[in-house]
């Protein structure tokens, strides 16, 4: 087997997330016209955030050892400051 050979079946172990995603990114742009949209992009971007803090306090608190409680108390706050300012506008 040559070292190519190896790195491609490597491949989704490595980046298995990418080897998802891309079909399915792909296939939902074709299957529907409203998919490739900026509202549609701003959606999914607005949706990932609350994740995302969520995830940054996880990581926060395996760094430092703090309580869970307070860190997630933080990012659900930071979460719901954000979800207030944007249903403002």
């Amino acid at each position: 087997m040559t070292r190519w050979d190896r790195r491609l079946f490597d491949l989704p172990d490595e980046n298995g997330f990418i080897v998802i995603f891309v079909p399915w990114y792909v296939s939902l742009a074709l299957a529907s016209d409203s998919f490739l949209t900026e509202r549609n992009l701003f959606t999914v971007l607005q949706q990932a955030s609350s994740v995302s803090l969520v995830a940054i306090g996880e990581m926060i608190v395996l760094l430092v050892s703090a309580d869970m409680s307070e860190v997630l108390g933080l990012a659900h706050r930071v979460l719901a400051m954000c979800a207030g300012r944007v249903m403002a506008e």
